[in-house]
């Protein structure tokens, strides 16, 4: 398994504080983590960091967290993506499952906890390890999570 110090986080948010907090909690576990402020300035980090896992807030200007996933999918397909959102109510339930053939979205309503946070990351220990699959049990377990 993927030891939580290689594990590599992007946390991506328009809001300053939301993004740090969640970079000194990600990192106070133990886990590798950078803060991007727009989707942009994720995808040049995103280059140069090579994330296995994106948290991402969906409401944002220019490059919203949705454009940003299927853009991480496309450059970084190693990467998973959970999305968070403080309008939860202007997210369509159709948004968390894209065309063709792209990961399914797991969109969480801000607040955040940092036990979400940690279950999410825990799957991308998994998926993050050579040969590594997302796990549909586990998929499933975060997907539980964003709809309780």
């Amino acid at each position: 398994m993927q030891k939580a110090g290689n594990l590599r986080v992007l946390v991506v948010d328009d809001e300053h504080v939301v993004a740090d907090t969640l970079v000194a909690i990600v990192e106070a576990r133990g886990y590798r983590a950078r803060a991007a402020y727009n989707g942009e300035e994720a995808a040049v980090i995103a280059d140069e960091f090579k994330p296995h896992a994106c948290i991402s807030d969906v409401m944002m200007p220019g490059m919203n967290g949705l454009e940003l996933a299927d853009w991480l999918e496309d450059h970084h397909p190693e990467c998973r993506i959970l999305l968070i959102s403080g309008q939860t109510d202007t997210v369509a339930p159709s948004d968390s499952v894209p065309p063709n053939g792209r990961q399914r979205r797991n969109i969480l309503p801000k607040p955040v906890y940092p036990t979400e946070v940690m279950a999410f990351l825990a799957t991308c220990q998994v998926a993050a390890k050579p040969g590594g699959r997302y796990p549909a049990e586990l998929h499933g377990k975060a997907e539980s999570q964003a709809e309780g």
